[in-house]
């Protein structure tokens, strides 16, 4: 990383520092849907307010990352609306008598109740946090699938619709180093610019301001496993969020990425530094069988050797879902 960049970001975590003494004055400032979010994962979370800069939440993020190995935690950026909120509802499910069934289905007359009244008040009721607990439990000690396998079925699904999917010989077979497959997995020491953040901006062509941010400090030991507390997706050509846990331990495991931004309909991920050049193809597989949308709406004249040569480059993997 260019050392004028970490100058710039150690400076703006001393920033951080200043920021914690006004945490006081920000939670007055706290929208009802911000309150309920934090109500709902139910763990440390550091608020930052809309701002046309981006500074205080890298640094943010930033001095979580680097406490998180010892406090048992690992953070995450989250973009709040009431979209992803409503989201993490619908995809929060109990296991009863081996059928999975949402939060608001069983004993549904009582729960329509609960669910009305945490949107009048923004407190969850005990019921409903006891079964949020007990999703987050069973999503953490289950078998989780194989996420390799996961995205071989989605790339033979989408291959047909691969643009100009032939590629050149020499991209295709590219020799290795096997010893070069093992990923560093201290994510704590990654760092992080500025330009590589695009879940948090409002959604509008100027993006001159930030949504209201948490970051979320959730107590889990793997990066995987913060989908158990922000369950995400399952809508239109989104993986379902069982989809996302399996496929996200993969791309853990296999190029060390962990997730960095969520927001209503986006993920982000951040790598120590991006992939091998050996690796881009296969990648570029997987990047477009996962999220589509990303590659079709956003890039021009695509095809695999395009998108192959783009992913090389990248410390962060930005998908987006229509």
């Amino acid at each position: 990383m260019d050392s004028s960049i970490f100058n710039k970001i150690r400076k703006f975590i001393d920033e951080e520092k200043k920021i914690e003494k006004l945490d006081k004055n920000n939670i007055k400032d706290m929208s009802k849907i911000v309150k309920m979010t934090i109500e709902f994962l139910g763990c440390k979370c550091k608020y930052y307010p809309p701002t046309n800069e981006d500074n205080y939440i890298i640094s943010g993020y930033i001095e979580s990352l680097r406490r998180s190995k010892t406090e048992k935690f690992i953070p995450v950026i989250i973009s709040v609306s009431d979209t992803l909120l409503n989201n993490c509802f619908l995809n929060t499910v109990v296991y009863t008598d081996d059928e999975l069934s949402s939060i608001l289905d069983s004993d549904l007359e009582q729960k329509e109740k609960d669910y009305f009244n945490f949107y009048q008040t923004g407190i969850l009721s005990s019921k409903i946090k006891q079964e949020i607990e007990k999703y987050r439990e069973n999503i953490i000690s289950n078998k989780i699938k194989n996420g390799k396998e996961e995205l071989d079925i989605m790339i033979n699904k989408n291959k047909n619709y691969f643009g100009g999917y032939e590629i050149e010989n020499e991209d295709s077979e590219l020799e290795y180093d096997k010893d070069e497959e093992n990923v560093k997995k201290d994510y704590s020491s990654y760092s992080i610019n500025r330009e590589i953040i695009k879940g948090i901006w409002e959604d509008n062509d100027k993006c001159d301001k930030t949504k209201e941010v948490l970051i979320a400090e959730i107590p889990v030991e793997n990066p995987w496993e913060i989908f158990a507390y922000i369950p995400f997706g399952g809508w239109n050509d989104c993986p379902s969020n069982e989809n996302i846990i399996s496929i996200s331990k993969y791309w853990y495991e296999k190029y060390g990425a962990i997730p960095l931004v969520i927001s209503k309909n986006t993920l982000e991920y951040i790598l120590e530094s991006p992939i091998k050049k050996f690796e881009k193809i296969r990648f570029a597989e997987e990047f477009y069988a996962f999220c589509p949308d990303r590659v079709d709406k956003y890039m021009f004249d695509f095809n695999l050797k395009k998108l192959a040569d783009y992913v090389e480059k990248c410390q962060t993997w930005y998908f987006v879902w229509n």
